[in-house]
């Protein structure tokens, strides 16, 4: 049997060949192999870090002649960083925030339903529930990736990607501590139809 490094080696088929290069009849059947993924993807992944470097060039991030980042490509490396750092996640993802009650080691998340922390506060167990309201330390938010955050690094968090209702007033964006009235969304819950 051949090894991965002899020469006659090849994944998916047979006779001499190299790594990634499969007889056409497989091709032909319409079934890619693990070289074909590994094949495109690089070329996919090589295409995607010229463009960015592109980019890069162009923004004044990138000397193409050092191959090294500028003064101004090294101050927005850090910026994502601790950005990311401080929310906790360095994926992309639409940014958004969920009222929550935080009590006894467990987070109760609020329902569309009712999405202020008395919708979250309807989760908690009913014979919690009044210790839970008791405690205003407990109200927290829950990240769209499901990070935990108190009122005051829910409004840095708010601040940074835009996550008010339009009609919130002026000082909201600019208070220290987030509330769950200034969530996109709170002012058309508010104007639903009761059911009777």
């Amino acid at each position: 049997m051949a090894g991965l490094l002899d020469p006659d080696f090849v994944i998916g088929g047979d006779g001499p060949g190299r790594i990634g290069q499969p007889t056409d009849g497989l091709l032909a059947s319409g079934t890619p192999t693990w070289a074909d993924a590994w094949q495109f993807n690089t070329q996919a992944a090589g295409d995607w870090i010229d463009k960015q470097r592109t980019i890069s060039e162009e923004r004044g991030l990138w000397n193409p002649d050092s191959g090294l980042p500028t003064g101004a490509g090294l101050a927005d490396a850090l910026r994502q960083y601790s950005r990311a750092l401080l929310l906790g996640t360095a994926a992309p993802g639409e940014p958004g925030l969920t009222a929550a009650i935080r009590h006894n080691g467990k987070v109760y998340r609020a329902t569309e339903d009712n999405p202020t922390h008395f919708g979250a506060l309807a989760q908690v167990p009913a014979e919690e529930r009044a210790s839970a309201m008791g405690d205003a330390n407990n109200r927290v938010f829950v990240t769209e990736r499901g990070k935990v955050l108190d009122r005051e690094k829910a409004a840095d968090y708010a601040r940074s990607f835009g996550i008010y209702d339009p009609g919130v007033p002026p000082y909201a964006k600019t208070h220290h501590e987030f509330i769950a009235e200034w969530l996109p969304g709170y002012r058309d819950w508010l104007r639903r139809p009761v059911s009777e």
